[in-house]
């Protein structure tokens, strides 16, 4: 979403600028505070709620795994 709204040019106007810090509030580490103190009427949106954890295919998600298998523990 923020790269097509980059892409867009919408970085370049006051409004772009509060869209994209919208859904960079959204992700996992949010806004830093000094994000937070410049824009403080920022909402963030809203994030998708993802429900189809069991329908994944195993050798799907091998692929995200089979280098490090970083996330052994947590599919485990």
């Amino acid at each position: 979403m923020i790269m097509g709204l980059i892409n867009k040019g919408a970085h370049l106007t006051p409004e772009g600028v509060t869209d994209i810090l919208r859904y960079q509030g959204a992700m996992n580490k949010g806004l830093s505070q000094i994000l937070k103190i410049s824009f403080p009427n920022v909402v963030l949106a809203e994030r998708p709620l993802v429900d189809n954890l069991d329908s994944i295919d195993p050798n799907w998600f091998s692929g995200f795994v089979d280098g490090e298998g970083v996330l052994f523990y947590w599919y485990n």
